[in-house]
């Protein structure tokens, strides 16, 4: 029985040799890496603030997002006075 790679190897290397010479780059090269203090800090505070989001679980945001749906419809009848039944 012949090991995975031994049957893929040269499937891959083709693949490899196909992806060379149409010189599409997948990761650029050099890779546009900087580390400056204020882009580092950023990032750390987004990934931060994502995972506390996150952190607050399905049911929190599905019910924000059921009383976001329900404001709707008050706002709009109290923007609209002329509609009967509105304050």
């Amino acid at each position: 029985m012949k090991l995975l790679g031994d049957r893929l190897g040269p499937q891959l290397s083709g693949l490899w040799q196909d992806l060379d010479r149409s010189k599409l780059e997948i990761v650029p090269s050099p890779f546009p890496f900087r580390w400056d203090y204020w882009n580092q800090k950023r990032h750390l505070v987004g990934v931060l603030l994502t995972a506390l989001l996150l952190s607050l679980g399905a049911p929190f945001w599905f019910n924000i997002l059921r009383r976001l749906a329900n404001l709707r419809p008050m706002l709009a009848g109290k923007a609209d006075p002329s509609k009967p039944g509105t304050a």
